[in-house]
């Protein structure tokens, strides 16, 4: 949304929409603390799709406090 907000479901909807059109780069400039299940499945399930996450957006050191795409 316009603060930079978002529902994962609708980012499932789109990586699965994206790598079904054949797309081969998907840029997800985006990151959360928290695991998604299906964001972990919807990316494992297309590897012919190159999925570039953003890693380290809050500044926190990752290896203590993960965050994920």
């Amino acid at each position: 949304d316009g603060n930079g907000y978002g529902v994962t479901s609708k980012e499932v909807q789109a990586f699965t929409a994206a790598a079904a059109d054949g797309r081969r780069i998907v840029n997800a400039s985006f990151g959360s603390q928290d695991y998604s299940a299906s964001e972990d499945f919807v990316i494992r399930q297309n590897p012919n799709t190159l999925f570039v996450v953003a890693a380290g957006n809050s500044g926190i050191d990752i290896d203590v406090e993960p965050e994920f795409p």
